[in-house]
């Protein structure tokens, strides 16, 4: 699959949020991306869209790090992520 396809409204959302960040400019872990979807996401459907965004090429999956007092895995946009969202 490409980023050339079309992506869906969620799928768009997720990819914004991720693309913005943290305000200390830390990439979001998975439950600080559930807490600013608009919508109710479970995590089963989280994890479908971020593997769609996965096999775009649009986001990486980075190591656990420790935070909040648990292991949490981090998510990071790609440089065509970035261009992505600056030209759509």
């Amino acid at each position: 699959m490409t980023a050339n396809r079309i992506l869906s409204a969620k799928q768009w959302e997720i990819l914004n949020h991720l693309v913005r960040a943290n305000p200390d400019g830390t990439w979001l872990d998975f439950d600080q991306l559930l807490e600013r979807c608009s919508y109710r996401p479970s995590k089963e459907s989280m994890h479908f869209s971020l593997r769609a965004l996965v096999n775009r090429g649009l986001i990486e999956k980075k190591p656990t790090e420790f935070r909040r007092g648990a292991n949490r895995r981090v998510l990071a946009p790609t440089a065509l992520a970035f261009e992505k969202c600056r030209t759509d």
